[in-house]
């Protein structure tokens, strides 16, 4: 919860900061007036400052109002979509948005770096979407560029999805083997961590997860990268989820937007970063 206080001064629109670094508001009186009218006319009632103040203060040549209005910041998740082209079969971009909004998980999708200073501070999670470009093969860095400079510019949890994953892995000192052919397929964990909070009401004895990539993750063993889940594929071992840092960072080479019984996966994470 956010509580905003809103003062009234004079006819322009200004943004102060105050002592609790909460914004300020200052707007002409008759405008405020209005805007208390707006909030009772839809239900909402503003509550009066409880300290000395009276509501209105009178100071010469001005008159000032004084208000409190609590509400609650909605948490966002910022998508980084990787989809080589429009409708990039590899990159599952929609499906996860239809996740998002089947759970009305508020979120922001981009695919270059821009500026989100007017959602930054409600953005609480990242998810690093899949994608048909192969990090065992040569591409231009700019295509991962502006991955770095949000996971840089924001300290929040993230969640990658197979090529966010496998983006991941590199990036936390991993390195990734090209299998030649690529594994697309729907599979049950062979292993799996039930107290991973991303698994959270995943009955996995029923529940198939769906594949697509050739590139295999191979985690830094130096590291303290942890593997959660993993999968049998041609009678060999493969993990498929990874915490690359403690309780913040997530990866796995499953999609679980793919089928509706494994999309809570989104909502679990959303729920981690509402705690962020």
């Amino acid at each position: 919860m956010v509580t905003k206080h809103v003062f009234l001064k004079s006819f322009s629109v200004k943004q102060k900061m105050d002592k609790n670094k909460c914004p300020i508001l200052i707007f002409e009186k008759t405008f405020l007036q209005n805007f208390v009218v707006f909030l009772r006319e839809r239900g909402r009632q503003p509550t009066k400052q409880k300290n000395n103040h009276e509501p209105w203060v009178s100071i010469p040549r001005i008159n000032i109002f004084y208000l409190s209005i609590t509400y609650r910041t909605k948490t966002m998740l910022l998508i980084l979509d990787n989809s080589v082209k429009k409708d990039d079969p590899l990159s599952f971009t929609k499906d996860i948005i239809k996740s998002l909004k089947k759970y009305k998980i508020p979120y922001k999708a981009i695919n270059k770096i821009q500026n989100i200073d007017d959602i930054e501070k409600k953005i609480k999670g990242i998810i690093i979407t899949g994608s048909s470009l192969k990090l065992t093969k040569k591409e231009h860095f700019e295509k991962f560029s502006f991955i770095i400079y949000y996971l840089n510019k924001l300290h929040v949890p993230i969640y990658g999805i197979c090529f966010g994953c496998q983006f991941l892995n590199v990036i936390y000192g991993g390195t990734l083997k090209d299998n030649k052919k690529f594994i697309c397929e729907d599979l049950d964990f062979s292993v799996y961590d039930p107290k991973c909070p991303l698994l959270k009401n995943i009955t996995t004895t029923a529940t198939n997860f769906h594949y697509c990539f050739s590139d295999i993750v191979i985690p830094n063993k130096k590291t303290d990268v942890r593997v959660f889940a993993s999968i049998m594929v041609n009678n060999k071992k493969l993990d498929c989820g990874f915490e690359f840092e403690k309780n913040r960072v997530y990866g796995s080479m499953f999609h679980p937007e793919y089928y509706v019984n494994t999309q809570i996966i989104f909502k679990n994470f959303y729920e981690m970063c509402k705690k962020w």
